[in-house]
């Protein structure tokens, strides 16, 4: 069978596409250090880099989430460590304020300082971190606390981190998880020697004017609690009800120290050490329970580090090219196409010649 010189030609030019295609290939893995470029060089291989790829790049935008709410627990750890701090000075001034060696103008003096520690407890209340603030629960662009009459504005939902696929973390706590007063049952206290007994009150237990939330303090002549409840109830003027206030929350419960300081009222100090130490404990369940989160999300993030890893990994063997295998590749397609040139120059020059004649 007679063979063409356009046959020849032909697939020569073949020949010599397909090694420099190769020859292509080879130095682009050389560059990029990848053994696939594109799709249509390993389309299985191409849909797991595609899949490890976004898994990757899913487990980073956690791990910032993680970082982010690290950051906002940490910091919202530090001001209610703070707030305890100043609770801890006003449990020192109030039993000062108590001390039999403390007069009128001595009290006086610690109602000053008192004012300035309502304030520190106010600005903590309002804390912002990167614009928002901390404790009014969504309501991020408003001050949690009253500057005034220090009532909660925020509302009670949480914001919550994604840490994984299902898994969900809340990174704020509100207000009233953190500075609101609340006095789960009457609790009565004796003072002057039983003559007197300090009643401490759910606010719904007397009547629906009262928020759940908020606590009334009475001082009374009996220890019954339901006499002292059935007082309040019936209003002024009282039977065995001899002085009653309220508060809401540790920057009113301070703002009722300062006055009773002001005005001399012993009874009213000491009537508030309870709260004072029950403030504090309250605090320190807050800073337990951030403590927990911020625990829980480290060992959340060291999983996702892990799983970045093994992906990356994964990521490596399927698309990274073997450099001293891709350098072996282009010295054989350099010689393949050395030899290639030359003969085909050979074949086609031969077949000039013969065509000539």
């Amino acid at each position: 069978m007679r063979i063409s010189s356009f046959t020849i030609y032909d697939r020569l030019t073949r020949a010599l596409q397909e090694n420099l295609r190769r020859q292509y290939e080879a130095h682009e893995s050389l560059a990029t250090g990848k053994k696939i470029n594109r799709p249509s060089q390993d389309v299985a291989g191409a849909s797991r880099v595609l899949d490890y790829r976004v898994s990757i790049n899913e487990n980073r935008q956690n791990i910032r989430s993680i970082d982010d709410a690290t950051s906002y627990l940490e910091i919202t750890e530090g001001i209610l460590g703070d707030a305890g701090e100043t609770l801890t000075r006003l449990k020192e001034l109030s039993l000062t304020a108590l001390n039999g060696s403390t007069n009128k103008e001595g009290r006086a003096a610690i109602a000053k300082e008192v004012k300035e520690l309502k304030g520190q407890l106010l600005s903590l209340g309002n804390s912002s971190f990167q614009g928002k603030y901390i404790f009014s629960g969504l309501l991020t662009d408003r001050q949690a606390f009253d500057p005034v009459t220090y009532d909660y504005q925020g509302d009670e939902n949480h914001m919550e981190v994604k840490v994984g696929p299902d898994t969900r973390v809340e990174k704020n706590l509100t207000g009233n998880e953190t500075f609101a007063y609340v006095q789960p049952s009457h609790e009565v206290v004796a003072i002057d020697d039983g003559a007197r007994y300090i009643h401490y009150i759910p606010g719904q237990a007397i009547d629906a004017t009262y928020p759940s939330s908020r606590v009334v303090v009475a001082i009374a002549s009996t220890d019954d609690p339901s006499a002292v409840e059935a007082d309040l109830q019936a209003g002024p003027p009282y039977t065995t009800v001899e002085d009653t206030f309220y508060f809401d929350n540790m920057i009113q419960m301070t703002d009722e120290l300062q006055q009773a300081l002001e005005n001399d009222d012993t009874t009213r100090v000491r009537a508030l050490l309870v709260p004072i130490d029950d403030s504090g404990a309250q605090l320190t369940d807050a800073r337990a329970e951030l403590g927990a989160r911020v625990n829980f999300i480290e060992t959340e993030r060291g999983r996702l580090d892990n799983a970045v890893l093994s992906l990356k990994t994964l990521l490596s063997e399927t698309e990274d090219a073997d450099l001293a295998e891709v350098i072996s590749e282009v010295s054989k397609n350099e010689v393949a196409l050395q030899s290639l040139r030359s003969t085909g120059a050979k074949i086609l020059n031969q077949s000039l010649l013969d065509f000539l004649r």
